[in-house]
This record gives structure tokens, sequence and C-alpha cells, in this order.
């Protein structure tokens, strides 16, 4: 490293799998502003979804006793520009929930080389426990900041449907012993797109003063059992994906009311359960292609106001067996072109 006294910044693209973590950010950050219990937590997981019984673990069940993502980060980054290190994030992640690409980014005071950004990499990664990797370092304006300049992002829920429970699998899928009507559910996914009030799939605690947000598109893929519910906006309410995708499995078990009547009710108690965390990855950023590196991020409103033309499903969806979190991220352009 170059020991120059500058005001530099680094970005990097994080994987994780957040099977033992209390989710992304760290609790003396989420103190502030904790979240308070689902108002269906006690019955997140109603008998339509089974839970295979997990092998006997010394691991903390208690989401209080375990680590965060953001703090196994920090330390490790602490460690290595031997100061202390806060980051910033793209998004937070509940407990239990996974990503395929998270951004990060931390200011530095020393310059690095591009072969001395791969060390750095190497270092870190080395500094970490396996269920977190960091896929790509890159350097960037001070001024940027990974959530402020997402214009979208993509999460992807991961259903098991069948008899047997998933061997391999477990920890990254929910799995539903019913046999579903897929068509009946892509026609209930596809409602969501566009601008829609979605205070049916928050609670009611956590809802903010405008609960209106984009979806830009919506797919549900099917193949062989497994079952891949994508969507991408460029904002989520708290537990929206999970609440969105539990209330359309919920209704192949019970039709009180049709999905577009749940929307339009803007009522948390009409939806159904909150969908098990397990299944849940954070999947996709999308940056504007003016980011090139992430050193300068284009704001200009047009930018977003065409975000949802710009914004196409990739023909490249990530089947089951791609899930491990180690497999790298190529993209460097987040818009599809």
């Amino acid at each position: 490293m170059n020991n120059v006294n500058v005001n530099v910044a680094y970005a990097a693209h994080i994987a994780y799998d957040g099977t033992h973590y209390a989710g992304f950010q760290s609790q003396d950050h989420a103190n502030s502003e904790k979240s308070l219990p689902e108002e269906d937590s006690g019955n997140a997981q109603k008998k339509y979804i089974s839970t295979p019984k997990p092998k006997p673990t010394t691991t903390p069940t208690s989401t209080s006793k375990l680590p965060t993502i953001q703090a196994r980060i920090e330390s490790a980054l602490t460690q290595l520009q031997r100061q202390p290190t806060q980051i910033l994030y793209a998004g937070r992640t509940d407990a239990g929930v996974h990503a395929r690409q998270q951004m990060i980014s931390w200011e530095a005071t020393s310059l690095m080389s591009l072969p001395e950004m791969d060390r750095f990499q190497i270092a870190l990664n080395a500094l970490l426990r396996k269920d977190i990797v960091c896929l790509k370092i890159y350097p960037v304006s001070p001024s940027f900041h990974p959530r402020r300049a997402c214009l979208a992002r993509k999460y992807c829920y991961y259903v098991h449907n069948a008899t047997t429970p998933p061997i391999f699998g477990r920890p990254y899928v929910a799995w539903i012993k019913k046999e579903l009507q897929v068509q009946r559910m892509r026609n209930n996914f596809n409602l969501i797109n566009g601008r829609h009030d979605f205070s049916s799939f928050t609670k009611r605690k956590s809802r903010p003063e405008n609960p209106f947000r984009t979806v830009h598109y919506t797919r549900l893929i099917s193949k062989g059992n497994l079952l891949i519910f994508e969507i991408c906006s460029s904002g989520f309410l708290h537990h929206m994906v999970r609440n969105i995708v539990g209330t359309i499995l919920e209704l192949e078990y019970r039709g009180h009311m049709s999905f577009a009547q749940i929307l339009a009710a803007r009522d948390r108690t009409m939806a159904g359960s909150t969908a098990p965390a397990q299944g849940l990855f954070l999947d996709h950023l999308y940056y504007p292609k003016s980011a090139g590196t992430f050193g300068t991020i284009n704001q200009d409103k047009n930018t977003k106001e065409n975000l949802h033309e710009s914004l196409v499903p990739s023909s490249d969806h990530h089947l089951f067996q791609n899930l491990l979190v180690t497999n790298p991220i190529t993209q460097t352009n987040f818009l599809p072109s």
C-alpha cells in the first residue's frame, strides 16, 4: 500500500450464508432502530410449510447471541487497516437470510494498486469465516454510498416442493409437501407488478408513512421440485418479500380471499404468514451503467424514471445447484444492455 494520507474509499461485493447470523446489521447500529417482532412471528411456519428437524448443535439458537455479518466484516477490516473501520452497505437482511450479492464500502487512508487490492481481498477472506466471502474489491469515490446509489434490488425466494424433504439444500429453501399449482401462483405473483400500497405485507408498527413501492418485475421459475420467486424493486418494506411469498403459498391451502383482494385491503391481518427466512436471498443489485467501477455515480433523474423499462429479467436464472456463496459474480454492469 502507498501510505499517503488521502481520503480514499473502496467498495466490495460480498456474498454470505446467513444461517448462523442474527442478520446483516450489527447490533450496535440496530439498537436505535430495533425491529419489533413480526405480528404473526409465533405462527410464521404454519402446517403448510414443513421444516426438517435440525441436528443437535452447539450453535446458540437465540438471535441475540448470534454474530452479525456487519460485525464480522468490520472486525476483519479493522485488523487489516489497523484502525477502527465501519462499513456502509446496500441493504440489510434479517436473521437467516442469505446474499449472493451485497455491496459494502469503507473509507481508507492508503491507496492500493490493483495487485494490492487482490492481495487485500485474499487477506480479507482469510480473516472472514467460510460463510462470508469477498468476491471483488473496487476503488470508489469517497462520496459513493452503496444504498443511495443503488437503483433497484432483486430478491429470490426458493421453495422445495416435494413429499420428501430436501437432503442437500435444507438451509436454503422452504419445504412444502403439498403439490402446488404453479400457474395460479404465477398469476397472483404478477399482480404486484407496478406501483402499489404494500401495507398488507408489512407489520403495522414498522409501516412507513409512504407504504407505496414500485415493483419492476416478478418471475416464478419452476425447475423440477424447485420453485424460484424473483422480485425486483427499487424499494421494499420490512418482511415484504417473505410476506408476499407466504401469502401466495398459503392461498394454495385456503382461499378466504383472493390475492388481489388481500393486496387492495392494505391490512396485514388479511394476508398470510411470513415465509421462513432461510429461503430468501438478496440476489442482485442494480447500479447505473455510468457507475463503471463504482467511482462515479450518475444521479440523473431520468435514470430512475426509465428504470422500469430498463430492467429486464436475466435469462440466466440461478438454479438451485448454483446457490453456493463461493460462486463468483462476474457481472460488472448491473443494468442489462
